[in-house]
């Protein structure tokens, strides 16, 4: 169970990785491979965050 800190360096990690992901231009990407590895790596969190959610309740 995670800590309110926690949780919330969770959440800045995800808005992080999202604007970080959003800006990196398509040339950057040498295989669709590296960008589904980055996708999976976000979504994992996401859903890291989404279980921290749910176990607090």
């Amino acid at each position: 169970m995670a800590t309110p800190r926690q949780r919330a360096d969770l959440r800045r990690a995800e808005r992080d990785l999202r604007e970080a992901f959003g800006m990196i231009n398509e040339r950057f990407w040498a295989t669709r491979d590296q960008r589904a590895c980055f996708q999976v790596v976000l979504q994992v969190l996401v859903n890291w965050i989404r279980w921290e959610d749910h176990d607090d309740e």
